[in-house]
């Protein structure tokens, strides 16, 4: 529910910023004292069309703009990114469901109409989007979450690891992955319900630290491996990190394309239907937008 609050006779008073939050609360706890079986249920549709827009936005600008581009979570400015799609989709959500909450309202209803036209509105529009932002990093959102992964680099679900080397995973590491699969999910596109076990990913992959060390100009790692042996001294660090089979499949096909010089596949896997608790949507931004634009208009 986003009622944009009309101005009354008893607005007259609203010449400061308190006194214009204390007619807002006002209406605000009028309205939910005064709710009727009818409303709620229309304010739940509401909110459910909303929350329903949210994820399904992120996850269009994931697959239809982000991918295409081949913008993805590694990308140097992939927070910049992200915070622009969590805006976009932010803002986009809580129109919806001010139009959600007038189409289903009716004469009957104690609650005032939601004026979904403030939104026009640049100083609004950056209000609602800065809210959303702030909403999905308060949830412990991360702005490159929301990006395709790429397969090459940990995924937008990578928080967890295990330090590796150029050997496979031990059964003890193995088993390890399994539990932090089952929590955190793969770690490009987030399932955590799969066929069969998690696979221990190398990141950097395998093939790629072995084809930059075997190049001339890593001449001096060479050097410095054959003075070192003892000390284990690698030019890169790398991780284990649980990953399902169809990315491993993505991975594996895109490096062997490569290695024989083949036009290379995609690399990216996107995962919009791998929600988190940071895909909730909330009515705060069009709450706080709405309650902008009555104590500006009374100004």
């Amino acid at each position: 529910m986003s009622p944009r609050l009309p101005s009354n006779e008893s607005s007259d008073d609203a010449t400061t910023p308190l006194n214009c939050l204390r007619i807002v609360y006002d209406k605000w706890y009028h309205a939910s004292t005064n709710l009727t079986q009818s409303d709620a249920l229309r304010l739940s549709a509401s909110w459910a069309v909303g929350a329903v827009t949210f994820p399904t936005c992120l996850g269009l600008l994931q697959k239809f703009v982000f991918a295409p581009l081949q913008i993805s979570n590694s990308n140097l400015f992939a927070n910049i990114f992200g915070m622009f799609a969590v805006a976009v989709s932010g803002v986009i959500a809580s129109k919806v469901m001010g139009n959600a909450w007038n189409l289903a309202k009716d004469d009957e209803s104690v609650v005032e109409a939601a004026e979904t036209s403030f939104l026009e509105s640049p100083e609004t529009l950056f209000l609602v989007a800065g809210t959303s932002v702030s909403v999905f990093v308060l949830l412990r959102g991360k702005f490159s979450s929301v990006l395709p992964s790429d397969v090459l680099t940990p995924g937008a679900f990578g928080k967890v690891n295990l330090p590796a080397s150029e050997n496979y995973a031990t059964t003890s590491k193995r088993l390890q992955l399994q539990v932090i699969g089952k929590k955190n999910g793969c770690h490009s596109c987030g399932s955590r319900h799969i066929q069969g076990e998690f696979i221990a990913d190398h990141q950097p992959p395998l093939a790629i630290v072995k084809r930059k060390t075997s190049k001339t100009k890593h001449l001096l790692y060479r050097i410095l491996k054959f003075f070192r042996k003892k000390t284990k001294y690698h030019p890169v660090q790398q991780k284990f990190y649980p990953q399902c089979n169809s990315c491993s499949n993505v991975q594996l096909t895109y490096l062997s394309a490569v290695s024989r010089g083949l036009k290379t596949p995609r690399h990216l896997v996107t995962h919009s239907l791998s929600l988190r608790l940071y895909h909730i949507f909330t009515p705060i931004p069009l709450l706080l937008a709405s309650a902008y634009s009555f104590c500006t208009s009374e100004d």
